[in-house]
């Protein structure tokens, strides 16, 4: 009997096979005598000769599950027609949901403790949607509220606008965040937050991500789905939550899709004419200020109509596959019957998969020629912009120098910084001045790193040793500032940790565990040996 192996044309030229069983083959003769037959059995099919093989890279050396690349030669006068290469989207959405790319825990997204497949519209309880959350902060005997969606296991997304509004001297030391309960629920505290790029900068809408302490909790999380890559006829949710964060009741709408054509128009006429606007919050303030408008916008409204404001953090999903997926976030003003504006999450998914994949990776913030930030803070999330007043709590080190000149001639300064790889640095701020007001123009700040190692070492340089120069360009007396914020690292015991896991863990209960111990205790035949 002939050896066999079972191949699949990828090209007109190419099949792969697996690569263990083509290392089984005798290779003294094997280009020579092999043959593949494609569409038949191979005793009656026309076949192919062999030109040449080659095993993937990972054979042998890291997995003997590895595939073999064979080139076929010859002619026959059947068709010869390879598969198609895998698709760029998939026709079952929940498939797409699974593949690692976007799998940012993705096991159990979207699936709500709803008993019934079909989404009624009316009125639900928050905790059938258990992604859905509240972020409150207590100021004096009241709650500052907002609503919070969960993205991944870790990040929780909110409208910035309505966090920037919350003092930052002890945010993420007081702000909890409850998720599938109203705020009288189980919480999580806050590790860090950080703005959408597009804040302040282009728009006011935009969305800010929390990072949540989810480490040692014991709160089971589920996060909501990814967008799908396409969708054909979907029915959309609006998803909105209450005012008064200790009710459970949150709104479900059917939304119909409003075009951007048609929104616009909405907004402009409502600036034009305050008499059509649909609630009288909305006559004191404009609608269609440009930086109220999301950067990338997606508008709908509700098709069972009525007149209301909706807050911010209204959710726009969809409903495929038993799995919810988020399609938009909603911004504060109208809606019900007239179009509200969401942010299109599918245009700010990326975002999220980079900041997951950039946890702990330090970043250095330009705030102008003569002011530069950096920061390192392993097991969060990337941080821009300029320091809150939480992270200079803990000063580590500080220096202050004054240089001074002889007259107006342009100057050179250096100064050699060390950051070590034991520190978190949750702030280290470069600051150069010149003495006198009257140049209008600043220092102007260069930052250099050095490092003797490979380049794979010096570009992965997350937790280890940094040593800059810091370059000073002046033209009369000034003074350079350097204060760096953060704490010493915490470093975990492996042991002492897997056995507080263990302790935490549920273990599944084993019906008449104890009798059938004593038993095979008691047997002098028991194959195992017991100890107590």
């Amino acid at each position: 009997m002939p050896q066999t192996s079972t191949v699949v044309l990828i090209t007109k030229q190419l099949a792969l096979a697996t690569a263990l069983e083509i290392d089984k083959f005798s290779k003294v003769d094997f280009r020579e005598k092999s043959r593949v037959v494609l569409g038949h059995n191979c005793t009656l099919g026309p076949h192919l000769r062999v030109l040449e093989y080659a095993y993937h890279p990972d054979f042998n050396n890291n997995y003997y599950s590895a595939l073999a690349m064979v080139q076929i030669k010859g002619t026959i006068r059947q068709e010869i027609i390879p598969i198609c290469p895998p698709p760029t989207v998939f026709e079952e959405p929940d498939i797409y949901a699974m593949t690692l790319k976007h799998a940012l825990s993705m096991s159990s997204c979207g699936i709500d403790n709803s008993p019934v497949n079909m989404v009624y519209e009316g009125q639900a309880q928050i905790e059938t949607y258990p992604w859905l959350g509240i972020l409150y902060y207590p100021i004096h005997y009241k709650r500052f509220t907002t609503a919070v969606v969960l993205v991944t296991r870790q990040l929780a997304l909110a409208a910035a606008s309505e966090i920037e509004r919350l003092p930052k001297d002890d945010f993420r030391a007081r702000a909890r965040v409850v998720l599938g309960h109203n705020c009288s629920g189980p919480h999580l505290t806050i590790r860090d937050y950080s703005y959408h790029p597009e804040y302040s900068s282009k728009t006011f809408s935009a969305l800010t991500m929390i990072q949540l302490e989810t480490d040692l909790s014991d709160l089971k999380v589920r996060p909501i789905c990814p967008p799908p890559l396409y969708f054909k006829n979907p029915q959309f949710f609006a998803l909105v939550l209450s005012n008064d964060c200790r009710k459970s009741k949150i709104m479900i709408h059917k939304m119909q899709y409003v075009s951007p054509k048609v929104c616009r128009a909405y907004y402009r006429r409502s600036n034009r004419k305050p008499k059509i606007t649909v609630c009288k919050f909305c006559t004191l303030f404009q609608l269609d200020v440009e930086s109220l408008w999301p950067t990338h916008t997606a508008c709908a409204r509700s098709m069972s109509g009525g007149r209301c404001v909706w807050r911010s953090g209204a959710v726009l999903a969809i409903k495929s596959s038993n799995r919810w997926r988020l399609l938009g976030f909603g911004v504060y003003g109208p809606g019900c019957q007239v179009p509200s504006r969401f942010l299109d999450y599918g245009m700010y998914h990326k975002w999220v998969e980079r900041n997951v994949q950039r946890i702990g990776r330090p970043t250095i913030t330009t705030i102008s020629d003569n002011h530069v930030i950096f920061r390192r803070m392993s097991g969060h999330i990337q941080r821009f912009g300029p320091c809150d007043r939480e992270e200079t709590v803990r000063e580590l080190y500080s220096d202050r120098d004054a240089i001074e000149v002889a007259g107006y001639r342009n100057g050179h300064f250096s100064y050699n910084v060390s950051l070590y790889a034991n520190v978190e640095y949750s702030c280290v701020t470069f600051r150069a001045d010149h003495s006198s007001s009257k140049l209008k123009e600043a220092p102007k700040l260069h930052i250099q790193r050095w490092c003797a190692g490979s380049t794979g070492i010096c570009f992965g340089f997350g937790y280890l040793s940094i040593h800059f120069r810091i370059s000073v360009r002046f033209k009369d007396n000034f003074r350079f500032i350097l204060r760096a914020y953060g704490q010493e690292a915490k470093i975990v015991d492996p042991r002492k940790a897997i056995e507080y896991i263990n302790l935490k863990m549920q273990y599944p209960t084993i019906p008449y565990v104890h009798e059938v111990r004593d038993k095979m205790k008691n047997s002098a035949y028991g194959p195992y040996i017991y100890t107590v």
